[in-house]
């Protein structure tokens, strides 16, 4: 059994080797790429080998938060996930998800989305966010010291520093100070950033104050903030300490 993240599949996927694909982030954005004029090769159930593909609505596809679709290539695969009891007391109980009682609330809200933006509206998103990525991502390789991690092909970014005098800690802390939302990362020490429909108009913005905040964080003076500090610190430390922290933190945080 093999799992691929996003697009990153290849012909490995037969008869003989099956995956699940991960589709969860770019859900609304990569089925309409080729349609955009962009090739991003096959990821879906084109490939023989593919069994489930897993997708989150209330992402790129701008529905409420709590939406996430698990899509099986038949119903005999499907059937691998249902729970049955006969046995129960209260009768015969059978599910085909893990949550038994759920919210009918974002599931409408969902469709709802759907139902208002269309294929058409999908589309455009699309076309805006694909474009755009590829847009950040060739600015910010023009960047001397800024090295792209990956390829971005869809609507992430990923990028490191490739400069000695630039700590990317640091630099994250710099970028956040100008009111940008960013995900620091961990292996490799990295900056994640999402192109969506509230800043794809922005990307130039972002590569000005990316200069800007590496010209401040050559100057060694700038501290860390928030996930920044963490990630900076737990660096040093050994990973069994790590997780005791992350005990204690979810002991605090679920304390009645």
């Amino acid at each position: 059994f093999f799992f691929f993240n996003d697009t990153a599949t290849t012909e490995i996927y037969t008869e003989q080797i099956v995956g699940s694909v991960r589709c969860v982030q770019e859900t609304d954005i990569i089925p309409f790429a080729e349609e955009c004029g962009y090739d991003l090769g096959k990821y879906d159930f084109r490939l023989k080998g593919v069994t489930t593909i897993s997708i989150d609505p209330h992402k790129y596809g701008l529905g409420p938060k709590g939406v996430s679709v698990l899509l099986f290539r038949n119903k005999k695969i499907r059937r691998y996930s249902f729970f049955k009891s006969t046995q129960w007391p209260g009768g015969y109980y059978a599910t085909a998800v893990l949550g038994g009682s759920r919210s009918g609330g974002p599931i409408a809200g969902a469709w709802a989305a759907m139902m208002y933006l269309g294929k058409p509206g999908y589309l455009d998103q699309a076309k805006k966010i694909l474009d755009g990525t590829h847009l950040l991502a060739s600015k910010l390789a023009e960047i001397p010291e800024i090295k792209i991690i990956g390829e971005p092909n869809v609507c992430l970014v990923a990028f490191t520093s490739n400069s000695k005098k630039v700590d990317i800690y640091q630099l994250g802390s710099c970028i956040q100070k100008r009111g940008w939302s960013i995900l620091v990362c961990q292996n490799p020490p990295c900056i994640h950033f999402g192109l969506t429909l509230a800043n794809i108009e922005n990307v130039g913005l972002f590569v000005k104050d990316v200069k800007a905040s590496i010209e401040e964080a050559k100057t060694g003076k700038v501290k860390a903030l928030g996930v920044s500090k963490m990630y900076g610190a737990s660096a040093s430390l050994p990973e069994n300490m790590v997780e005791e922290g992350l005990d204690v933190l979810l002991d605090c945080v679920n304390k009645l």
